[in-house]
């Protein structure tokens, strides 16, 4: 009861709904659960059927044993080769088709000692019977010795088929006992949730009456409050009334000083609005003079953005200058390397003419003829030496003065590139310059706007005070029927009263 205290009627309403819902859906719910697994094709009924079939399937397993040794039987009795052949592939059908059943009955639920009395006995007396079938008797089978086939399908075969149809009998007894089990356990378990249904429903339909008494009273109790606050904010709106009476008088007078006091504000806005309009021209002139500035300015980074631009190109050309003299003292060291070859040649030369003197004067008469050649070969040896040798001095002055070139130009390039940073710092700080003047001018257009936005929101004011001095006059007026509506007020609670004093609950 305490609980339900600040809980309203509509939220009772729909907690007494709620909790017959409740109670109908717990009720449903078991009912479906009962009937989803007791149903037809459902869990329990599942379990039977898998149980009933297992039966199905282990019943015929002594058959299909059966025709195997059956067809033992035939294979002893064949009269050719052909139906022996036709009768052993019909023994292995039969031995594989038990195989598939006995991997089909383990996947069944069977129970663990019928499962156990597969795994440990049925399954090594099947096989047992085949391997002796197929090892034992068909070696034997198309033999003269028919005698030796009878005695070993007397001896063999028959006692290890009856070993086994004995241990299928056995599982066949112990599947339907399983079965009787299952059934016996579905019908209790029916019976148990038939009683848990019944109880759930009765103890639903408790609940329900309880919480229905609660609720009822909680509301009958919580009307008798309201009306007890109903009769008691009467009499402070009655009060209130009165109060609010007093106040609209007194609004009356604060009504007509606001009327003097708006006209006032209305003058000192239209001085504002001319202030303003003279600030907006001064602001003008300003920013005028800022774009001016600024349009100077952009002129000259533009200078200065040619200058750079030059001198850049002036770094690529003296960059070009340097690389080729570059180029000209590397084929100056190469025209050394073939002065010194050719330096090494004369040499082998001259001491080859030296040793082709000294041939001919052994020869005597007959080397006067070398003789001649070999001294022309040694002159000519001696000046191809000192042309080389002055090359040589023309080349090493060569590579100084193109190593001094060299030295120049890179020197005149760092200047000119110490030149364009120069110029680009230059440049930069002309862009800021720019920038800054450009920001001044939008903040001049700014200030210009915020100068147009101020007289435009005097006006706005202007008008806004008219508009006010309309409804303080219009408030006035609504005050007087305000008071005339709070005495109505008063009129109506009383007859409230009236009515709250003749309701009973």
């Amino acid at each position: 009861m305490l609980g339900l205290k600040n809980v309203s009627v509509r939220a009772r309403l729909f907690a007494l709904v709620a909790v017959n819902a409740l109670g109908l859906v717990a009720v449903l719910a078991l009912a479906a659960y009962v009937t989803y697994t007791y149903r037809v094709g459902g869990p329990v009924s599942d379990r039977l059927s898998a149980v009933q079939e297992f039966q199905a399937r282990v019943s015929p397993a002594t058959l299909y044993v059966r025709g195997a040794y059956v067809t033992c039987q035939e294979i002893a009795d064949a009269a050719t080769p052909a139906e022996v052949a036709a009768l052993t592939g019909v023994l292995r059908e039969h031995e594989a088709a038990f195989a598939r059943d006995y991997q089909a009955a383990l996947t069944r639920p069977n129970g663990p000692e019928v499962r156990h009395v597969l795994v440990t006995e049925l399954q090594p007396t099947t096989i047992e019977f085949f391997r002796v079938a197929r090892d034992e008797f068909l070696p034997l089978v198309g033999r003269p010795d028919q005698a030796a086939v009878d005695r070993v399908l007397a001896q063999r075969v028959k006692p290890a088929f009856a070993r086994h149809a004995e241990v299928a009998e056995r599982v066949v007894g112990m599947a339907q006992e399983a079965a009787r089990a299952e059934e016996a356990a579905a019908l209790e378990a029916t019976h148990y949730w038939t009683r848990v249904m019944v109880a759930v429903g009765a103890a639903c339909l408790a609940v329900l009456l309880g919480v229905g008494w609660v609720i009822v009273n909680g509301m009958v109790a919580k009307t008798r409050r309201v009306i007890d606050h109903v009769r008691e904010s009467c009499l402070s709106v009655l009060s209130a009334a009165s109060q609010i009476a007093a106040t609209a008088r007194q609004q009356e007078t604060t009504v007509a000083g606001l009327n003097d006091m708006t006209t006032q504000i209305a003058a000192a806005v239209r001085e504002i609005t001319a202030a303003g309009k003279a600030l907006s021209g001064t602001m003008g002139e300003v920013n005028e003079r800022a774009n001016q500035a600024a349009a100077l300015a952009a002129a000259g980074r533009e200078g200065l953005g040619g200058m750079e631009r030059t001198m850049g190109a002036l770094v690529d050309a003296t960059a070009s200058v340097s690389a080729k003299l570059t180029s000209i003292r590397e084929k100056a060291d190469n025209i050394n390397l073939v002065v010194t070859t050719i330096t090494k040649v004369a040499d082998q030369t001259n001491l080859l003419s030296i040793n082709a003197a000294i041939e001919a004067e052994k020869a005597g008469e007959f080397g006067r003829g070398f003789l001649v050649i070999a001294r022309e070969i040694r002159r000519l040896a001696d000046q191809t030496a000192v042309a080389t040798l002055d090359i040589e001095s023309l080349v090493r002055l060569m590579q100084t003065a193109v190593a001094a070139g060299v030295m120049q130009m890179d020197k005149f390039t760092d200047e000119v590139r110490t030149s364009v940073t120069r110029v680009g710092q230059i440049s930069a700080q002309t862009g800021q310059v720019i920038a800054e003047v450009g920001g001044l001018s939008t903040r001049f257009e700014q200030v210009n706007t915020g100068m147009r936005d101020q007289q435009v929101g005097a006006a706005h004011i202007n008008e806004a005070m008219g508009n006010m001095s309309e409804n303080i006059r219009r408030t006035a007026a609504s005050l007087v029927e305000f008071n005339a509506a709070t005495a109505q007020l008063r009129e109506s609670i009383s007859g409230l009263n009236n009515e709250l004093a003749g309701f009973r609950v």
